[in-house]
């Protein structure tokens, strides 16, 4: 049995165990089908998408068992999209059980599971990888999120549902940090990432031939949601999408270039559409930090120019005139510096009723006033997990910057490895520019992606570190050299 899959090696592949499960898998899949369909009619979102989501959640599993790594890739196409089906969202309700509906928390649920039998089996049958400081960080992370459901006054499981959704994205690190150990899964894999983007670009492209794009209002903006239930979400996306495509692309195959240029030229127009400052700051940020790590210093300029030139859009420009507008207009500019300041500061003395754990992840909405999120990172761990995750969290962060720092010096000047290293550093610098003004640890779906170019960081430094013996030596590691 190949090392994808998650049985034991020695197992032998066509028992009767695996195909009476396949067997049986097949006929609850149909029933589960048919129920969706007779169910179509009925006006219940739950009757359709349940089953619908038990169909998809079995097909999974299934393809889990024979092949881990197509899994995984199918996981990563289809988790960009999977909002559109938010059954929360469509019952008007954000309670911890709705929410454990929705297709993308379930998907959530079902790698978690999978993702521990397969390291399981891995770690039986050849090793793990050893940890990287990142790894050990992030799990410090999870561990104190735990201790914050612990401590929640009140009830716990929104806490645990979050630690749960925080915990999924941690694991997508682990296993892709196992996966990507090799080159050529780790350029398989990073194909399956960006092939998430296609179906929200053409869906927000359609939608606006149509005169019908999925689109919010917020202020007297119309911003552009695609598949994602907000356009912070979908903008931050594009964000890690531009700055690492940009990264990569002159060292792609020539037949990939002309579909990649297709990609990132639509993800730049539909992030300004989306009007998300942070994520367009955001971008300049990692994008400048790119082409510093590449020695592409010509390129700062460009994109210097390629900014202001954007500011001139009276849209674009209009939506930055706000920041400095005082605090009457938060009503109408909810997202201005003075609101933002004047919420951090409300939210900072609930930090002395649990100054160790924390209030509980996920709480601060209960306990302000307004019920709105705290829109900074640092001010939000620190208050819903104390001092032990504010600790750890620090440590994540010194370790994504540390990760990009020596993937960067790491490999070799014109290769694969050097962009792949230099695309992560510059989502490095946006990830933690985003952290200071919004709730980026909430962006599941943004964790997933981001620690997806982190693992092939990872696995850079891995392939070009001497003291790592057994791998590949750096001179076989060189693509091409534009």
């Amino acid at each position: 049995m190949t090392e994808a899959r998650l049985a034991a090696p020695g197992a032998p592949t066509d028992s009767w165990l695996m195909r009476g499960s396949q067997y049986a898998a097949a006929v609850i899949v149909a029933l589960l089908a048919c129920f969706a369909g007779l169910s179509a009619g009925s006006g219940s979102p739950l009757l359709v998408v349940l089953p619908l989501a038990g169909v998809v959640g079995l097909g999974l599993g299934l393809l889990a068992m024979r092949n881990f790594q197509a899994f995984l890739l199918v996981t990563l196409v289809a988790r960009a999209s999977l909002d559109l089906a938010k059954v929360s969202s469509e019952l008007g309700s954000e309670d911890t059980a709705t929410r454990a509906l929705d297709p993308a928390s379930m998907l959530g649920l079902l790698f978690l599971f999978v993702a521990a039998v397969w390291l399981m089996a891995r770690r039986q049958a050849k090793g793990l990888v050893p940890g990287s400081f990142l790894r050990r960080a992030l799990l410090a992370f999870v561990v104190a999120g735990m201790f914050s459901v612990a401590g929640t006054e009140g009830d716990p499981l929104p806490s645990l549902l979050e630690v749960t959704r925080i915990l999924s994205a941690v694991l997508m690190f682990v296993v892709l940090e196992q996966m990507m150990a090799e080159k050529k899964n780790m350029r398989t894999l990073l194909m399956g990432v960006y092939m998430s983007s296609i179906f929200p670009l053409l869906m927000t492209a359609w939608g606006f031939a149509g005169g019908g794009a999925r689109q919010e209002v917020k202020g007297d903006f119309e911003r552009v949601t695609g598949p994602f239930g907000q356009s912070n979400t979908f903008g931050r996306y594009l964000m890690l999408m531009i700055i690492f495509g940009v990264a990569i692309f002159p060292y792609l195959e020539k037949g990939y270039r002309r579909l990649f240029a297709v990609l990132l030229s639509g993800s730049a127009i539909v992030l300004v559409l989306t009007f998300t400052r942070s994520a367009l700051v955001a971008t300049v940020f990692g994008l400048v930090a790119v082409a510093l790590a590449q020695g592409k210093k010509v390129l700062v300029g460009v994109i210097v120019l390629a900014t202001f030139g954007l500011l001139s859009i009276p849209q674009v420009n209009a939506r930055f005139s706000d920041l400095t507008e005082d605090e009457s207009t938060v009503d109408t500019s909810p997202n201005s510096v003075d609101w933002r300041l004047a919420q951090w500061t409300s939210v900072l003395p609930y930090f002395k009723s649990s100054p160790v754990t924390g209030v509980g992840l996920s709480k601060v909405p209960t306990l302000t006033s307004n019920e709105a999120q705290t829109h900074n990172d640092f001010v939000r761990v620190l208050v819903e997990t104390g001092v032990l995750g504010i600790l750890a969290y620090l440590a994540v962060l010194a370790a994504i910057l540390g990760l990009g720092r020596r993937a960067v010096l790491a490999a070799p000047r014109g290769t694969f490895d050097h962009a792949v290293a230099a695309g992560f550093f510059g989502c490095a610098v946006a990830f933690l520019a985003v952290s200071v003004v919004a709730n980026v640890i909430s962006n599941v779906v943004t964790l997933w992606y981001f620690f997806a170019f982190a693992a092939a960081a990872s696995s850079v430094v891995r392939r070009n570190t001497p003291e790592h013996p057994g791998e590949a030596p750096a001179s076989l590691e060189v693509v091409r050299t534009p």
